[in-house]
């Protein structure tokens, strides 16, 4: 369940994200969408993983480790999946293979040059928060 006035929450976290790097295991694409989570519901999802990885290779280590075969698998263990016509503001998507929040008819990904906005109808997976 989401907090009261997520929607203002959600504004804020996206505002507050202009400017800031991408940083494996700490401000990556999934961690990034996962404090959203965290912030929205109070769950712990982004201080589970934060921290535990510093590049590509070892998020596909912790990832295989855990006895799944993507990321994908992994968020569809925590979270309820969603076909993307269903798929609504707050929610998190898939864009070829990073993470991100939808906003609404546009969904925004951590990436390594910052915030990046794709068509929400353009991802691949969805799940509801």
């Amino acid at each position: 369940m989401r907090i009261d006035n997520w929607e203002s929450a959600l504004a804020k976290y996206i505002a507050d994200s202009q400017g800031l790097s991408f940083v494996w295991g700490e401000n990556d694409c999934t961690l990034w969408a996962a404090k959203w989570v965290d912030i929205a519901t109070g769950s712990t999802f982004y201080s589970e993983w934060a921290g535990l990885y510093n590049n590509e290779a070892e998020a596909q280590a912790i990832i295989a480790g855990s006895g799944k075969s993507s990321i994908t698998e992994m968020i569809d263990e925590r979270l309820p999946a969603k076909p993307i016509p269903r798929i609504g503001r707050g929610d998190i998507v898939m864009f070829n293979g990073a993470v991100g929040i939808c906003e609404g008819i546009k969904s925004v990904f951590m990436q390594q040059s910052g915030l990046e906005y794709v068509s929400t109808l353009q991802c691949e997976y969805g799940w509801g928060v």
